[in-house]
């Protein structure tokens, strides 16, 4: 497994941190899907 994005996707599910909130951006708490749906737009 060579795509660090399949690996993070894969962790992500194992820890069920789908719907935690991860980080912020200016000043709002996202969840790490909603990061990497943001990623994906970028």
């Amino acid at each position: 497994m060579n795509n660090p994005r399949e690996l993070l996707h894969i962790l992500a599910r194992q820890f069920g941190l789908l719907n935690k909130n991860c980080c912020q951006i200016s000043g709002l708490d996202i969840s790490l899907i909603q990061s990497h749906i943001l990623y994906e737009i970028g």
